[in-house]
C-alpha cells in the first residue's frame, strides 16, 4: 500500500523562488525518499527555493510503493508601502508607454511587479535622486509621490514591505 504523504508548504516571494516545501511521509517499507517532480528523489524531505505554482509532492518507500500529493506554493501577498510606490511608478512610467508593452525603455516593463522590485535602485537614482535625469521625461515627480518611493525603498524595496 505504500506510505502515507502530507506536506507543507510556505510562500515564495517576487524576486526569487523562495518557496519550501517539506513532505512528511509514514508508513511503508522503512527509507523513504521524497521528490518534487516524480524523478529525482532524495532522503531530506525539504525542498527549498521553490517556485510559485503548483507542484506535486512524491514518496516512495524501500519497497518502491509511492504515493504523491499535490501542493500549491502561493506568492506572498503585496505590502503597502509597495503598493504605494507601485501606483506611482506604474501611473508615471507604465502607463505612458515608457515601460510597458512589448518594447519597454531599457527593456524593464514597470506594469510587471518583480521588475519594480528588481529596479528599485534605478527607480531612486531616476524618480528621487535625478540622476542622470529625473525621471518620468515630464520633470520630477511631487514630493508626495516621491515620498512613497522613498518609503517603500527605505523599508528594503521589496514586494512585501
Amino acid at each position: 500500500t505504500g506510505p502515507l504523504i502530507t506536506a507543507v508548504a510556505t510562500a515564495s516571494s517576487c524576486t526569487a523562488n523562495t518557496g519550501t516545501i517539506t513532505a512528511t511521509g509514514t508508513g511503508g517499507t522503512a527509507s523513504l525518499a521524497y521528490s518534487i517532480d516524480g524523478v529525482n528523489y532524495q532522503a531530506s524531505n525539504v525542498f527549498n527555493n521553490i517556485s510559485a505554482g503548483n507542484h506535486t509532492v512524491n514518496v516512495k518507500d524501500g519497497a518502491g510503493c509511492g504515493k504523491s500529493t499535490p501542493i500549491t506554493i502561493n506568492e506572498k501577498a503585496a505590502g503597502t508601502l509597495f503598493l504605494a510606490a507601485r501606483s506611482v511608478i506604474q501611473t508615471n512610467c507604465a502607463v505612458t508607454g515608457c515601460h510597458s508593452g512589448p518594447t519597454p525603455t531599457g527593456g524593464i516593463n514597470f506594469s510587471v511587479d518583480c521588475n519594480i522590485v528588481l529596479n528599485k535602485d534605478r527607480v531612486k537614482a531616476r524618480a528621487i535622486d535625478g540622476n542622470p535625469s529625473f525621471m518620468p521625461p515630464t520633470g520630477a515627480l511631487p514630493q508626495t509621490d516621491r515620498d512613497k518611493i522613498t518609503a517603500w525603498i527605505n523599508a528594503g524595496g521589496r514586494f512585501t514591505d
